[in-house]
């Protein structure tokens, strides 16, 4: 079936994909209120990664067959307006509620600030920063951010080797098919650098993740937008609509059972999702096709358009929500209620933060809305000093610079785990020594009654907290 046609010239808006981005940011939210129900939420993120590899790369190869080049510069430009003014207002004000309210959650708040400004937070998060899923009454309202470092990763020197790619004529299908080879590597290498009790290795590393941006990118060498025909045989179209569906029941049926921390995940599971969420895009952003028109109604373009403020903004309102009311309990109330707030703040982000930036507003009309009054002037001014004194002063304090202390229980069972591997150590060396072969089975030293009560009384502790976040 030829679903392609002669090249058109001008920019195709491509409906569909902010009803994905919707699916996406709704997975995500649904993962952080009901962990336990929606256990596979969290692969909102990949979606969300093959969508950005698909447009970032489909709109920089129009620019370069139009122009015979790549804007460098003006593509940074368009992404820093999009991106981050709304990510930068989010730390601020995040970091204000915390120093003003949750003084416990400013250990290491200097690092995690400077990681996100510099979009390096996911390597910062492979050794400092918690399990995304083991995160039992310590939720952090950043742990979410790691995702857009990888984005501004990508963003950063993908247009140099499209223009590299481009300018010496390697062929699209070459392109496309390399890509994909370098997803398996990815994927492959979250295979074999999974460890169980390393699970933020394979979750957060750039290497380990990038298979998701890597398909993207190839679909948008095999699948570019401005080549998508209209106008399709009736047969094509039908297989395209039920390939659609196919996906778009296998994606929601991972959203819903994938567990994030089963080994199979990362032994090929989160890659499949991946691919079938690749081959929904696929359907979706082919104009001929009927899930083109169904992801494309109102309630739906309105959380994809606003998605990335939504993103941005559900961690720290369900973390700060969860410990400022008193005696909180998860239920149905609740969880709506965070959600308006949610919405709310989304809202305001998109509105008077995102769309600005990105329109390019006038803001030498702001400055002059601002000096045409002597009280508006001093009285924004003299709250922006304070404001921003009082973030400084926190970032730069000795607790914003470390690690939180253990407590008492963390340093027990560390103090036992040191002296019960000292004791196998030395176990060993004395098996070795009296001739005990490498495949000889060694007993290892058992724990005393006094580790078995430690042990059971940091599970009971764990089991609580987790009965109280259901």
């Amino acid at each position: 079936m030829n679903l392609l046609n002669g090249r058109q010239w001008g920019k195709r808006y491509i409906t569909g994909l902010d009803g994905l981005r919707a699916f996406a940011v709704i997975g995500v939210l649904l993962f952080h209120l009901m962990p336990t129900k929606v256990v596979g939420g969290w692969l909102g993120v990949p979606l969300f990664f093959v969508i950005s590899g698909y447009l970032i790369t489909d709109l920089l190869v129009q620019e370069f067959d139009k122009d015979q080049y790549i804007g460098t510069y003006q593509f940074y430009l368009r992404r820093l307006r999009r991106l981050y003014p709304a990510l930068v207002v989010m730390l601020i004000v995040t970091t204000i509620v915390i120093l003003l309210f949750t003084p416990d959650l400013q250990y290491n708040l200097r690092y995690v600030v400077l990681t996100n400004l510099f979009y390096v937070y996911n390597f910062w998060s492979i050794s400092h920063g918690e399990s995304y899923f083991q995160q039992f009454g310590g939720a952090s309202p950043f742990t979410h951010l790691w995702s857009l470092s990888i984005e501004g990763q990508f963003y950063l020197v993908w247009p140099f080797i499209i223009n590299f790619l481009l300018k010496h004529r390697v062929k699209r299908r070459v392109i496309s098919i390399g890509l994909a080879f370098m997803a398996v590597v990815s994927a492959l290498l979250m295979a074999l650098l999974y460890q169980p009790d390393m699970i933020n290795r394979v979750y957060y590393g750039t290497d380990t993740r990038l298979f998701a941006i890597l398909l993207g990118t190839a679909l948008a060498f095999m699948w570019p937008s401005d080549r998508l025909s209209h106008f399709i045989d009736q047969q094509s179209k039908q297989r395209l609509n039920i390939i659609g569906a196919i996906a778009l029941v296998l994606m929601i049926f991972g959203i819903l059972y994938i567990n994030g921390q089963h080994p199979s995940t990362y032994y090929g599971m989160m890659f499949l999702f991946t691919l079938i969420a690749t081959v929904l895009i696929a359907i979706v952003v082919h104009p001929a096709s009927i899930w083109s028109q169904w992801l494309d109604n109102g309630f739906l373009n309105y959380l994809g358009k606003r998605s990335y403020s939504i993103y941005l903004y559900q961690l720290p309102v369900f973390v700060f929500y969860e410990r400022l009311i008193p005696h909180f309990r998860p239920n149905m109330w609740h969880n709506v209620i965070e959600l308006i707030l949610v919405l709310l703040l989304s809202e305001v982000s998109y509105r008077y933060i995102e769309q600005p930036f990105r329109r390019g507003a006038d803001f030498q009309n702001v400055w002059y809305w601002l000096t045409a009054s002597r009280n508006r002037f001093f009285g924004t001014g003299i709250v922006s000093i304070i404001m921003i004194f009082f973030v400084a002063q926190g970032l730069t304090s000795h607790r914003a610079g470390i690690s939180m202390p253990k407590t008492h229980l963390q340093k027990e069972l560390s103090r036992n785990q040191e002296r019960i591997a000292q004791q196998n150590k030395v176990a060993e060396q004395q098996n070795q020594l009296k001739g005990a072969g490498p495949r000889q089975h060694i007993k290892k030293q058992p724990l005393t009654q006094n580790d078995l009560k430690m042990i059971k009384k940091y599970q009971l502790k764990k089991l609580i907290i987790k009965f109280l976040k259901l």
